[in-house]
């Protein structure tokens, strides 16, 4: 069973990643505007970093999630 501490912890965590991500777009209308100026690349980097850091949720993981909010899952 996944601790549910350590859940409600890890998705508290990806809201404020989430947050910052939403705040960092700011500006941004496409693609090529994270290559216009170097701001702009460095809020590509930031971005890039809280994705990769904040998602090591593995699928048994994900899984495990569900078995919490579904009851008939727990016996499998």
């Amino acid at each position: 069973m996944y601790d549910k501490t350590l859940l409600k912890e890890k998705l508290e965590q990806i809201m404020d990643a989430l947050q910052r991500i939403n705040r960092r777009f700011a500006g941004i209308e496409t693609p090529l505007d994270f290559l216009a100026t170097d701001v702009n690349h460095d809020k590509l980097d930031a971005i890039s970093m809280l994705l990769i850091s904040e998602t090591p949720i593995s699928i048994t993981q994900c899984r495990e999630i569900g078995k919490l909010n579904n009851p008939a899952q727990r016996r499998v």
